[in-house]
């Protein structure tokens, strides 16, 4: 009986869905999720938020450091920390390893959100220009990229925007996910500062992150972009930390 090469190719070394970790099945050929994980992400996106009541994909809920930004913080799904969810795992794969299959398929969704409200982008490209939040110089060294700088290029790639990263951060301080929320912000105004001379002159800034939590490096990045001269921020995240219900009166 013949055996197909790709049947060897496949015992001897199996894909792995990176939110699972299983081997994908055989007849799974271009895919990169299994359809279990592939149907839990969509279902991730779905979820209602318990202060808006839209699904997560469609909230525009932000935290509270946000709030007076005249700003839209899109998103794709909520996010808890060290869950063993789907989005907690896609986004930790995210950040562990360079694979170009999971940077196309999270920009893809990115870029289908953001369209959905910056309608402009696709008709007026050069409006825009999309940067990051950077990574920390341990993390940055440690698996060698920046995964929100990675997306950020693919998604000016896509759209034919400019892309420039606006922000540096310093090899000192702490880093954010180390920190409480009410220690975030005073810490982000240490570790970020504007990177040299970029022209942001009536630009609609698309800001990119991985995941938004206290809003602290977001709000600090987006402060220094506005004095660039900056039209306008666009926040935009995979993930975001699920809004808490309003308290009752």
């Amino acid at each position: 009986m013949k055996i197909s090469k790709t049947k060897i190719e496949h015992f001897l070394m199996p894909q792995k869905c990176p939110v699972c970790r299983e081997p994908l099945p055989l007849d799974s050929a271009g895919a990169f999720l299994c359809p279990i994980c592939r149907s839990k992400i969509e279902f991730e996106k779905q979820k209602i938020c318990k202060v808006c009541g839209q699904r997560a994909i469609d909230c525009l809920c932000k935290p509270k450091i946000l709030k007076d930004a005249n700003s839209d913080l899109l998103k794709l799904m909520f996010y808890e920390a060290d869950s063993g969810g789907p989005s907690d795992r896609l986004v930790m794969y995210l950040k562990h390893f360079k694979d170009k299959r999971v940077f196309d398929y999270i920009s893809d969704m990115l870029l289908s959100r953001l369209s959905e409200v910056e309608r402009g982008i696709s008709d007026e490209p050069q409006k825009y220009l999309f940067t990051f939040v950077p990574r920390s110089r341990k993390a940055r060294v440690a698996y060698g990229f920046d995964q929100s700088e990675i997306l950020a290029k693919m998604l000016a790639k896509r759209t034919g925007a400019a892309f420039a990263p606006t922000v540096k951060r310093s090899v000192f301080g702490k880093r954010q996910k180390e920190l409480d929320y009410k220690k975030r912000e005073k810490n982000a105004k240490k570790i970020f500062y504007p990177k040299g001379k970029v022209d942001l002159l009536g630009k609609i800034v698309v800001l990119v992150d991985d995941i938004s939590t206290s809003g602290a490096s977001m709000s600090v990045c987006a402060g220094h972009i506005k004095n660039m001269g900056a039209e306008r921020v666009v926040f935009l995240a995979v993930c975001m930390t699920e809004p808490k219900e309003n308290k009752k009166a």
